[in-house]
């Protein structure tokens, strides 16, 4: 007696993208409409500061109180960066139209390196690259994947505390998809923490938004890709993947 067996093998590389798609587009739904109701709510009390602030810096009695004028200054300052963080959370999570053309990918990350040629510099950091020998064209917006991979190269160098640092850029083409691995070996992010990377606002660096991967994985997901996160024994890496077709 013989027995056959049939078996069917499925790809379901692009369920699993699309399945990602839909949980990080409900969840950019949910940050939309928190940021604009946000924006509303801290916009009058930030309105009714600097109409104080400039009754009180247009004041003759008060305009030769050296020490109140500082003062005045030092409070708009900080009325200016909190209006510019709203501003850039409420951009983080809308929708920006794509502006799509056939893109050779291996140029466009050259040009991101470039961008960063300096920090590379000034840090001392090892560049290992290893882009596919093969041209590759993709249908993409030239300037929002150019700043996506710069945020993320950016991100990788802030992460390098200690020496040697080693960043490393590579290539491969997976199953229909151009992937974009971007490594670095610094101090890693704890994987309990890595679900809340890509919120907006987090970040575990000094002086940081926290909106540079937020924005980053909304414009790769725009463009039908996936950004995701690896935590590694050592360093972070990230992998940017966007459809050849």
């Amino acid at each position: 007696m013989v027995e056959i067996y049939h078996t069917i093998i499925h790809n379901l590389t692009h369920r699993k993208h699309q399945e990602t798609k839909f949980i990080h587009e409900s969840k950019f739904s949910i940050s939309e409409h928190i940021a604009k109701g946000f924006a509303e709510e801290i916009r009058n009390p930030l309105s009714t500061i600097n109409l104080v602030l400039y009754d009180l810096s247009t004041d003759e009695a008060l305009a030769y109180n050296e020490s109140l004028q500082q003062n005045l200054e030092v409070i708009k300052g900080n009325v200016d960066e909190i209006n510019q963080l709203t501003k850039n959370f409420i951009a983080s999570t809308e929708n920006k139209p794509i502006s799509a053309q056939k893109v050779n990918i291996n140029q466009l990350i050259e040009e991101a390196l470039t961008e960063i040629s300096d920090l590379v510099l000034g840090h001392r950091i090892n560049l290992e690259k290893h882009l596919l020998p093969s041209d590759v064209y993709l249908s993409l917006d030239t300037k929002q994947i150019k700043k996506a991979i710069v945020n993320l190269l950016k991100n990788a160098v802030e992460g390098m505390q200690t020496y040697p640092k080693v960043l490393s850029v590579s290539s491969i083409n997976d199953s229909g998809y151009y992937s974009i691995f971007i490594e670095d070996n610094g101090v890693g992010i704890n994987p309990e923490l890595s679900h809340q990377i890509f919120e907006p606002f987090f970040t575990t660096k000094k002086d940081a938004e926290g909106l540079g991967l937020t924005d980053a994985e909304r414009t790769i997901l725009a463009h039908q890709g996936t950004l995701t996160f690896k935590p590694q024994q050592v360093g972070s890496l990230f992998v940017i993947s966007l459809p050849i077709n």
